[in-house]
């Protein structure tokens, strides 16, 4: 039946031993990846230094010009606008209430600031034919197909 030599035993405490080194890695892994994800979570009322709402975009680092030369670039200068526009202390009292009752604030969810999403929102409406619904639309496609 059952072997009870020493190296029967040696083998299946070294498995047990890899088997928990690997659970502690994964558990770890997901303890940093929660912190990290609640640490990236915007505060609409807190003030936030240039670099650390730079922090929240994807395309846009601090860059004078753009260095893309495709539709990202679009984005880029939304993201840089929306950088100027928080850091002065400027409000959203247009473009927020626009970007909720499209819907998408139930359906985009992630890190992304509701203020820069509402700002993309916004930029995107205004250069897309269609209404607000239709754009609403276009845009969660064109929101998932960047920033996903």
């Amino acid at each position: 039946m059952f072997r009870s030599d020493g190296a029967f035993t040696v083998k299946i405490s070294y498995y047990i031993f890899v088997l928990y080194g690997i659970f502690l890695y994964l558990c770890n892994s997901y303890v940093y990846m929660k912190e990290r994800v609640s640490a990236m979570q915007f505060d609409e009322t807190k003030e936030y230094t240039k670099e650390e709402l730079i922090g929240f975009c994807r395309y846009y680092k601090g860059e004078e010009e753009s260095p893309y030369q495709d539709e990202v670039s679009f984005y880029w200068a939304v993201e840089m606008a929306w950088v100027s526009f928080v850091e002065n202390g400027n409000s959203f009292s247009q473009m927020l209430p626009e970007y909720i009752a499209s819907g998408l604030d139930e359906i985009l969810i992630d890190n992304i600031p509701r203020s820069l999403k509402a700002t993309l929102f916004n930029r995107f409406c205004q250069y897309s034919s269609g209404g607000l619904h239709h754009s609403s639309k276009e845009f969660q496609r064109e929101y998932q197909r960047f920033y996903s």
